[in-house]
Protein backbone atom coordinates (compact mmCIF):
# COMPACT_ATOMS: atom_id res chain seq x y z
CA UNK A 1 0.00 0.00 0.00
CA UNK A 2 2.71 2.13 0.70
CA UNK A 3 4.08 2.46 -2.62
CA UNK A 4 1.08 3.00 -4.46
CA UNK A 5 0.27 5.68 -1.77
CA UNK A 6 3.54 7.24 -2.41
CA UNK A 7 3.38 7.03 -6.35
CA UNK A 8 0.09 8.81 -6.62
CA UNK A 9 1.16 11.66 -4.33
CA UNK A 10 4.11 12.20 -6.02
CA UNK A 11 2.50 11.73 -9.72
CA UNK A 12 -0.88 13.78 -8.52
CA UNK A 13 2.00 16.50 -6.90
CA UNK A 14 3.32 16.86 -10.17
CA UNK A 15 -0.02 18.46 -11.56
CA UNK A 16 -0.34 20.23 -8.36
CA UNK A 17 -3.80 18.64 -7.05
CA UNK A 18 -2.62 16.49 -4.10
CA UNK A 19 0.06 17.19 -1.91
CA UNK A 20 0.27 20.08 -0.33
CA UNK A 21 -3.65 21.09 -0.83
CA UNK A 22 -7.04 20.33 -2.37
CA UNK A 23 -8.65 21.49 -5.62
CA UNK A 24 -11.61 22.04 -6.97
CA UNK A 25 -9.99 22.37 -10.81
CA UNK A 26 -10.51 19.50 -13.20
CA UNK A 27 -7.92 17.73 -14.02
CA UNK A 28 -6.78 18.67 -17.95
CA UNK A 29 -7.80 15.66 -20.77
CA UNK A 30 -4.19 14.88 -21.15
CA UNK A 31 -3.42 14.69 -17.23
CA UNK A 32 -5.78 12.37 -16.52
CA UNK A 33 -5.34 10.16 -19.19
CA UNK A 34 -1.84 9.87 -17.44
CA UNK A 35 -3.47 8.92 -14.53
CA UNK A 36 -4.98 6.48 -16.18
CA UNK A 37 -2.58 4.75 -17.73
CA UNK A 38 -0.96 5.02 -14.17
CA UNK A 39 -3.98 3.13 -12.62
CA UNK A 40 -4.17 0.55 -15.26
CA UNK A 41 -0.51 -0.43 -15.31
CA UNK A 42 -0.38 -0.42 -11.14
CA UNK A 43 -3.79 -2.67 -11.57
CA UNK A 44 -2.25 -4.89 -13.93
CA UNK A 45 0.45 -5.75 -10.98
CA UNK A 46 0.43 -9.30 -9.14
CA UNK A 47 -1.46 -8.95 -5.64
CA UNK A 48 -2.54 -5.38 -6.19
CA UNK A 49 -6.46 -5.84 -5.21
CA UNK A 50 -7.37 -1.42 -5.39
CA UNK A 51 -6.49 2.11 -6.07
CA UNK A 52 -7.88 4.69 -3.72
CA UNK A 53 -6.82 8.25 -4.95
CA UNK A 54 -7.66 10.84 -2.37
CA UNK A 55 -6.86 14.60 -1.86
CA UNK A 56 -5.29 16.46 0.97
CA UNK A 57 -8.57 16.08 2.47
CA UNK A 58 -8.89 12.76 2.66
CA UNK A 59 -12.36 12.35 0.08
CA UNK A 60 -11.81 10.02 -2.64
CA UNK A 61 -11.33 11.17 -6.02
CA UNK A 62 -11.00 8.29 -8.01
CA UNK A 63 -11.14 4.50 -6.79
CA UNK A 64 -11.00 1.08 -8.62
CA UNK A 65 -13.16 -0.56 -4.92
CA UNK A 66 -16.31 -0.39 -3.86
CA UNK A 67 -17.82 2.33 -2.01
CA UNK A 68 -17.03 0.40 1.48
CA UNK A 69 -13.79 -0.29 0.95
CA UNK A 70 -13.02 3.17 -0.79
CA UNK A 71 -14.29 4.74 2.67
CA UNK A 72 -11.74 2.54 4.85
CA UNK A 73 -8.80 2.81 2.47
CA UNK A 74 -9.64 6.45 2.37
CA UNK A 75 -9.09 7.15 5.85
CA UNK A 76 -6.65 5.05 6.26
CA UNK A 77 -4.04 6.80 3.66
CA UNK A 78 -5.18 10.15 4.98
CA UNK A 79 -4.22 8.95 8.59
CA UNK A 80 -0.96 7.69 7.14
CA UNK A 81 0.35 10.91 4.91
CA UNK A 82 -0.78 13.00 7.85
CA UNK A 83 1.56 10.99 10.23
CA UNK A 84 3.85 11.23 7.80
CA UNK A 85 4.00 14.60 6.89
CA UNK A 86 3.97 15.31 11.11
CA UNK A 87 6.81 13.51 11.63
CA UNK A 88 8.56 15.45 9.07
CA UNK A 89 7.60 18.55 9.82
CA UNK A 90 8.89 17.25 13.50
CA UNK A 91 12.14 16.66 12.16
CA UNK A 92 12.45 19.13 9.60
CA UNK A 93 10.64 22.45 11.37
CA UNK A 94 12.81 25.44 9.16
CA UNK A 95 13.13 22.76 6.23
CA UNK A 96 15.94 21.94 7.01
CA UNK A 97 16.71 18.77 5.93
CA UNK A 98 16.14 19.34 2.42
CA UNK A 99 18.76 21.10 2.32
CA UNK A 100 20.74 18.50 3.80
CA UNK A 101 19.31 15.57 1.39
CA UNK A 102 20.58 18.14 -1.47
CA UNK A 103 23.92 18.32 -0.28
CA UNK A 104 24.74 15.11 0.34
CA UNK A 105 23.30 13.96 -2.74
CA UNK A 106 25.95 16.43 -4.59
CA UNK A 107 28.20 14.04 -3.29
CA UNK A 108 30.40 12.58 -6.56
CA UNK A 109 29.29 9.32 -6.40
CA UNK A 110 26.31 9.66 -4.42
CA UNK A 111 23.22 7.58 -6.12
CA UNK A 112 20.43 7.88 -3.39
CA UNK A 113 19.41 8.74 -0.13
CA UNK A 114 16.63 7.23 1.86
CA UNK A 115 15.31 8.42 5.63
CA UNK A 116 12.96 5.95 7.45
CA UNK A 117 11.39 6.12 10.22
CA UNK A 118 11.66 3.50 13.09
CA UNK A 119 9.00 0.78 11.65
CA UNK A 120 11.31 0.53 8.55
CA UNK A 121 8.75 3.15 6.46
CA UNK A 122 10.12 5.83 3.65
CA UNK A 123 9.32 8.86 4.56
CA UNK A 124 11.83 10.68 2.11
CA UNK A 125 13.89 9.40 -0.70
CA UNK A 126 15.68 10.17 -3.44
CA UNK A 127 15.29 6.90 -5.17
CA UNK A 128 12.43 4.99 -7.43
CA UNK A 129 9.38 3.39 -4.92
CA UNK A 130 10.59 0.30 -5.64
CA UNK A 131 14.21 0.39 -5.07
CA UNK A 132 13.73 2.94 -2.07
CA UNK A 133 11.36 0.10 -0.81
CA UNK A 134 13.80 -2.82 -1.44
CA UNK A 135 16.69 -0.78 0.51
CA UNK A 136 14.70 0.50 3.42
CA UNK A 137 13.29 -2.83 4.57
CA UNK A 138 16.33 -5.00 4.50
CA UNK A 139 18.79 -1.76 5.93
CA UNK A 140 15.88 -1.30 8.69
CA UNK A 141 16.59 -5.06 9.86
CA UNK A 142 19.81 -5.21 9.29
CA UNK A 143 20.82 -1.99 11.24
CA UNK A 144 18.48 -3.64 14.27
CA UNK A 145 20.76 -6.47 13.85
CA UNK A 146 23.52 -4.47 13.99
CA UNK A 147 22.21 -2.42 17.40
CA UNK A 148 21.55 -5.92 19.12
CA UNK A 149 24.97 -7.02 18.28
CA UNK A 150 26.41 -3.81 20.23
CA UNK A 151 24.24 -3.90 22.69
CA UNK A 152 25.01 -7.41 23.06
CA UNK A 153 28.54 -7.06 23.55
CA UNK A 154 28.15 -3.33 25.37
CA UNK A 155 24.56 -2.68 26.98
CA UNK A 156 25.88 0.78 27.63
CA UNK A 157 27.05 0.87 24.17
CA UNK A 158 24.64 1.61 20.92
CA UNK A 159 25.31 1.88 17.13
CA UNK A 160 26.04 5.05 16.06
CA UNK A 161 26.91 4.13 11.99
CA UNK A 162 26.84 1.16 10.12
CA UNK A 163 29.18 0.99 6.67
CA UNK A 164 28.37 -1.57 3.83
CA UNK A 165 30.58 -1.95 0.75
CA UNK A 166 30.42 -4.23 -1.75
CA UNK A 167 31.90 -4.70 -5.55
CA UNK A 168 29.34 -2.12 -6.75
CA UNK A 169 27.84 -0.20 -4.16
CA UNK A 170 28.95 1.59 -0.28
CA UNK A 171 26.08 1.65 1.87
CA UNK A 172 26.08 3.82 4.94
CA UNK A 173 23.42 3.57 7.13
CA UNK A 174 23.27 6.01 10.32
CA UNK A 175 20.17 5.52 12.97
CA UNK A 176 18.87 7.99 15.32
CA UNK A 177 16.39 7.76 17.90
CA UNK A 178 13.42 8.03 15.61
CA UNK A 179 15.11 7.73 11.68
CA UNK A 180 17.19 6.20 10.13
CA UNK A 181 19.29 7.68 6.92
CA UNK A 182 20.82 5.56 4.25
CA UNK A 183 23.31 6.54 1.79
CA UNK A 184 23.61 4.49 -1.65
CA UNK A 185 27.15 5.47 -3.27
CA UNK A 186 29.17 4.25 -6.22
CA UNK A 187 32.54 3.89 -4.53
CA UNK A 188 34.73 3.71 -7.69
CA UNK A 189 33.17 7.12 -8.59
Amino acid sequence: MGIVVQLFYDHLNAYGSVAGRATSQPYQHHKMSEIEETIKRIQSHKGVVGIVIINHDGIPIRTTLDNALTVQYAGLIHNFCAKARGTIRDIDPQGDVEETLKRIQSHKGVIGIIVVNNEGIPIRTTMDNSTTTQYSSLLHQLAAMARGVVRDVDPQNDLTFLRIRSKKHEIMVAPDKEHVLIVIQNPNE
